[in-house]
């Protein structure tokens, strides 16, 4: 049994996150992150380090308390350690859509599922501007 990290809001899984860190040690991961072009980026920087048997499952999409698609709003700076993001109801020159999926829906994804029961050790890391309590209550049955 791996230890587990659940790293919501991945970023490039690097600089804008912690989860590069734990793969590197042997642990397994599942990695959200709704944004194209920095989940390819947590793609390419876990698939350098990945060890043999060590799993690694990758959500391209944001999480919230319903499935669908929602606005995401984007604040990529220079440099992606100052990048951020939120979901919003309000276009604008910066938002762009994204798939949603419920916690319900992806706690019960087989592959989420299998790793959640096989951890015995499991760091949570939230990023996820406004959708943290809807995480944590659904994830802990709260």
């Amino acid at each position: 049994m791996n230890p587990l990290v659940l790293d919501l809001g991945a970023n490039d899984g690097l600089v804008g996150s912690m989860s590069l860190n734990l793969i590197q040690l042997g642990w397994d991961a599942v990695l959200v992150e709704p944004m194209e072009e920095m989940m390819a980026l947590a793609r390419g920087n876990v698939e350098e380090h990945r060890r043999d048997g060590q799993t690694v499952h990758f959500c391209a999409f944001a999480l919230s308390d319903r499935d669908g698609e929602s606005l995401f709003e984007t604040d990529v700076a220079q440099d992606i350690a100052f990048m951020e993001g939120h979901l919003t109801s309000l276009p604008s020159s910066t938002t762009r859509h994204v798939d949603v999926v419920s916690v319900d829906r992806w706690v019960a994804m087989a592959e989420v599922r299998s790793l959640l029961d096989a951890s015995d050790l499991t760091v949570l890391s939230l990023d996820i501007e406004g959708q943290e309590l809807t995480v944590i209550h659904r994830l802990f049955g709260l």
